[in-house]
């Protein structure tokens, strides 16, 4: 195997492209009806969306039916689907993190990002390793499900959540009322 290729023959390059294009396509539509809608549920909906796309994958994987368009459309599906996580993951940090507290906690939220970026390709090598590709896709999506129904098990984070928002709700319509006069 050559350098960006992968066992199909296409490039990995190409998988790539199916993932962002549609995050870019679909990522104000996202940004705009998060901004309407519950962040929660959305985060919970994508995260088991995703877990259905890599649980698929690894279906697949285990009867040895995986093939390369199969990926690509996975790849689709996590770009669109990722264009309604990423937004509400970030704007959920605001609405319950208090503000005096708020620079510590996008700190913190940077810095798992980049720790999960180099920690999650070596536990992902791991997993490969010790129980196989269908394995680890398998894990992967077990993973999706766990953590997009976690949430549902706390209630009083929704609950929070919700309150935090309908208060954020007030403080947007005052803003666009007194800048009314400036546009």
């Amino acid at each position: 195997m050559g350098i960006g290729k992968n066992r199909f023959g296409g490039g990995d390059g190409t998988v790539l492209i199916f993932s962002e294009v549609p995050m870019l396509i679909f990522a104000l539509l996202g940004g705009a009806l998060v901004d309407r809608w519950p962040r929660l549920p959305v985060m919970m909906l994508s995260d088991l969306v995703r877990g259905l796309a890599v649980g698929s994958m690894a279906v697949l994987s285990f009867t040895n039916l995986l093939q390369v368009w199969h990926i690509y459309v996975i790849s689709l599906i996590f770009g669109m689907v990722d264009a309604f996580f990423q937004p509400a993951y970030r704007a959920s940090v605001p609405e319950i993190v208090p503000g005096e507290h708020l620079p510590s906690a996008n700190s913190l939220t940077s810095l798992s990002g980049e720790i999960s970026g180099i920690i999650g390709p070596a536990l992902g090598a791991g997993m490969v390793a010790l129980g196989g590709t269908s394995s680890a896709f398998a894990l992967d999506g077990l993973f999706f499900f766990y953590f997009g129904r976690l949430p549902a098990a706390n209630p009083t984070a929704i609950r929070f959540t919700a309150y935090r928002r309908t208060d954020w709700q007030h403080t947007g319509r005052r803003a666009r009322r007194a800048g009314d006069g400036f546009w």
